[in-house]
Parts: C-alpha cells; sequence; structure tokens
C-alpha cells in the first residue's frame, strides 16, 4: 500500500513540475531577451555620445566683489529715495560714484572729502556714515567717494633653474643597483658568517598552490601581444629649459596691480577735490579713516610737490586741513607715509582709539615725526571707549566738529565776477 500511494503522488506531482520548468524557461528566455535590447540601447547610446561633438567647458569667472558693493549701495538709497546724494565722477578712464550733502545752516564753513577705510563704501555704517550727515548740520559740505579694494599680496615668481645630470650620483646610483641584484647576506652575526641571504615569505600569507603560474601568464600574454618589451631606461629624460621672454618696463608697469591701485587713489582723489572746488568750496578739510588716512596724507604731499610750490619755495596748502582716525598705512607702502608726514605743514587733528594696538603704535610715531618737525599745529588725541559710532551724536563727530571749528573755520567770501 506504502508503495501504491507513493507511486500515486509522484504521478501528480510530475506534470506539475514540467510545468514550472517550461515557465522558468520562457522567463529566462524573456529576461536573456531585455538584456540583449538593453545592450544594444546601451551600445547606441555610447556610439551617439561618441559622435555628438564635446561641448565646451562652462567658463568660471571671479565676482568683482568692490561692483557689487557700490551697485548695492546706489540700490539701497534709491529705495530710500536719496538717489539725488549720488553724483558720478571719473578718473583714470573710469567712473565711479560720489555722495555729495550740501550745508544745511546757511553759514557754509568749507567741504569735507571723507576717505574710508579698505573692502568698505562711501556710505560705511561706522564713522563713515555718521559723520557725512552730521557735518552738514554745522556749516560743513561733504562728499565720501569710494576707493579700491587693496589688491591681495602677489605670490613671488621662481626662477626656472635647468635640470643638469650629476655623474657622481648616477654612478653611485649603478653601484647601488649591482649590489642590490647581487648575492651578498642581509644580516650576518658577530663572527661574521651569514644568517640570511635572501628574503623570507610571509608564512601568513594566502595559499597560492592551487593558482595558475605567473610566468604562464606572462608568456599568454606576450604570445597575444605581438609587441617588443620596452628597453629599461637608464635614468629620467632631461626637463626642458623654458626662457621666459623679459618684458619690457612699460609693459611691466602696465600690469603691476600695486602701481595701478596707487594711481587709481591718486586720481579719484584728485577728482573729489576739483568736484568740491567746482562747489565754490575753498577751505578743504580731508577725513581718512584707516588707510584712508595713508592716501590723505598722499594726497596732501603730492600738492607740497607741484611745480608752483617747487618754484616759490613754500607748500601752497592754504586752507587745507587733516584729520585722521585711526590712521593705518598701506600693507604695501608701510614706510612711505611716515616719510610723508615729514613734509606736513597743516592743521593735523590725529584720533585714535584705545583699543587698536596697532593704530596707538602707529599713533606714537606719528606723534615723534611732528614733535621733531615742530608741527605746532599737530594734535593727537586718544579717544575713549565709545559704546557705538552709529549715532550721529557720538563723541567722535562732537570732537571733529569742535576741532575743526576752532582750527580751521571758514567764512563767506564773495567771488569777482
Amino acid at each position: 500500500m506504502l508503495l501504491l500511494s507513493v507511486y500515486r503522488l509522484t504521478t501528480k506531482i510530475a506534470p506539475l513540475l514540467l510545468c514550472f520548468s517550461g515557465l522558468f524557461g520562457i522567463a529566462n528566455l524573456s529576461w536573456a531577451a531585455n538584456d540583449d535590447d538593453d545592450s544594444d540601447k546601451t551600445s547606441s547610446n555610447t556610439n551617439d555620445a561618441e559622435a555628438a561633438p564635446t561641448a565646451d567647458a562652462p567658463s568660471y569667472y571671479l565676482p568683482n566683489i568692490p561692483k557689487k558693493r557700490a551697485q548695492a549701495l546706489i540700490h539701497h538709497l534709491e529705495l530710500m529715495e536719496r538717489q539725488d546724494e549720488i553724483v558720478q565722477l571719473s578718473g583714470l578712464a573710469e567712473d565711479y560714484y560720489g555722495l555729495f550733502l550740501a550745508e544745511a545752516t546757511g553759514n557754509p564753513q568749507g567741504g569735507v572729502l571723507i576717505l574710508h577705510d579698505n573692502q568698505q563704501h562711501g556710505h560705511w555704517p561706522d564713522i563713515v556714515a555718521p559723520l557725512r550727515e552730521y557735518l552738514p548740520q554745522h556749516g560743513w559740505s561733504t562728499l565720501s567717494i569710494e576707493l579700491p579694494d587693496t589688491p591681495a599680496r602677489q605670490r613671488i615668481t621662481r626662477q626656472d633653474i635647468a635640470s643638469q645630470p650629476n655623474a657622481s650620483s648616477s654612478s653611485t646610483d649603478t653601484e647601488e643597483n649591482e649590489n642590490a641584484g647581487g648575492t651578498e647576506p642581509i644580516t650576518t652575526n658577530q663572527k661574521g658568517e651569514p644568517l640570511l641571504t635572501e628574503e623570507a615569505t610571509d608564512n601568513d600569507g594566502p595559499d597560492l598552490s592551487g593558482q595558475p603560474d605567473e610566468q604562464e601568464d606572462n608568456d599568454a600574454l606576450a604570445d597575444d601581444s605581438l609587441e617588443p618589451a620596452l628597453p629599461k631606461l637608464a635614468k629620467l629624460p632631461d626637463l626642458e629649459n623654458k626662457t621666459t621672454e623679459a618684458l619690457s618696463p612699460a609693459e611691466e608697469m602696465a600690469i603691476d596691480p600695486i602701481e595701478h591701485y596707487r594711481k587709481q587713489n591718486q586720481q579719484r582723489i584728485v577728482a573729489a577735490m576739483e568736484y568740491l572746488r567746482s562747489k565754490g568750496q575753498l577751505n578743504l578739510v580731508i577725513i581718512g579713516y584707516g588707510i584712508g588716512a595713508a592716501w590723505a596724507i598722499d594726497y596732501i604731499d603730492s600738492q607740497n610737490g607741484d611745480t608752483d610750490a617747487k618754484v616759490t619755495g613754500k607748500n601752497d596748502n592754504k586752507g587745507l586741513t587733516l584729520v585722521t582716525i585711526d590712521a593705518m598705512p598701506s600693507r604695501h607702502s608701510t614706510l612711505i607715509m611716515n616719510q610723508q608726514l615729514t613734509k606736513l605743514k597743516i592743521p593735523f587733528l590725529d584720533l585714535i582709539q584705545p583699543n587698536k594696538t596697532y593704530a596707538i603704535k602707529q599713533g606714537k610715531n606719528r606723534q615723534a615725526i611732528m614733535k621733531r618737525n615742530k608741527n605746532e599745529e599737530y594734535q593727537q588725541i586718544i579717544t575713549s571707549d565709545m559704546p557705538s559710532y552709529h549715532e550721529n551724536e557720538n563723541p567722535t563727530n562732537r570732537r571733529i566738529r569742535g576741532w575743526l571749528k576752532s582750527n580751521a573755520g571758514g567764512t563767506l567770501v564773495k567771488m569777482r565776477p
């Protein structure tokens, strides 16, 4: 009975197994067909990609941060309906903006040119904006201009040195190679007897007994590729000695970013002073903050070197006053500012914040120079710590206004027709 039941069960299951095997065979055939279709598609796509011309790589550029800063400031003033303060100035074949505010008292005292610090603009909220808005309420017309950012430090160019082969080094290399190919012992005992003549194999390494011989694989590859073996290199090839053509002085001057930065600052300050004179302002004050103070001193020194001053032997700087706040020399010309101060013979107010160590150090040097030159119109004041420079009625603005009233106050003069 048991055999009969087993026989019946197998006869019932056999057709089912045949059906399942047929279904799996059809599925395998369909999957193979799909794989063939996919492979054909990928091969066609690769062929199309190879046939299509390669697109140009996208070009990258550095953002012009000073230009964006100026555009954002002008946009801000337009939103605040203060676009009437914006004036267009030109210098060194370029146009730039200035912010002009006329005096608002009816008793004009003169014009003030305000120069901001590095990486700022003409309406910077610290010191610059409060000062240019505060002085017009006391008879001073103010003009603040945009100065370019200090250029980044240039990397020192290295000279190309021709590599010459050294005979001694090549001979030592060949000797080492010959010694390495010999069978000299690696280690010896105290008596000089060799202990180990060749490198020991790693016992913990993988078992390569069942793997095919590496020499046979190399022979098979050599038979497949009928290319001859490359000769061994005795040494590396010598580098080419690239010679660079020397540029003319005019070309070096044209591409020198530091010299271009200096000329750009000088031309902008000259154009700003001419603009104030065109407004009838003959009593002029230059207020420089940070590195802007160095360029204010540079302008006054350039006025001392005019042809009229050289002929008469006198410095024609009447009606010109200097005020500096945390004066800092330019990092490209640290000693030039102190040399220019030796020729300074005009009223000079030097303000320094006590929390800036380097500014105080530079201020002591300026004070010593002024004392040696016996400039009695120089005054240095270390201001107290201030909670904020954003308010118009702050101690710095009041101190500058009072000092200008005592040392640089002007009067209204009728000009001849």
